[in-house]
């Protein structure tokens, strides 16, 4: 093989060694956890309605948002992944789970909690 060959295979190499890095370090951002720090007002009325900001970590823009196994409403994931905004829907009174799971990713979040108030309740 001549000294041309070696290098034109030696490039080749490289450049699929790159490639392949870049691949997995696409695919494991990705497949990351997203966390919830905490979810603010964490109650809110049983009619729905209530804005709320959830923040965390490792938010992907298309990142869905359960409360109580509902979709969460007009959703908004800032580009840092930290934040998310949206309105609850409606639900029975009671302690619910919020939870995020990200596109692609094995595991959501550790659930965090949100209280439904009853409509009696609110003041």
């Amino acid at each position: 093989m001549g000294f041309k060959n070696v290098l034109a295979s030696t490039f080749m190499s490289v450049l699929t060694l790159i490639y392949l890095s870049m691949l997995s370090l696409t695919m494991g951002c990705a497949q990351k956890t997203p966390t919830i720090t905490n979810v603010r007002p964490d109650s809110g009325p049983s009619g729905g309605g209530t804005h709320i900001t959830i923040a965390g970590s490792n938010f992907k823009k298309d990142s869905t948002v359960t409360i109580g196994g509902v979709a969460l409403k007009d959703i908004k994931i800032n580009t840092s992944g930290t934040n998310i905004e949206g309105t609850t829907p409606g639900g029975l009174p009671g302690i619910v789970d919020v939870i995020v799971k990200n596109p692609n990713a094995e595991q959501p979040s550790v659930a965090a909690k949100f209280t439904y108030e009853a409509l009696s309740d609110i003041r």
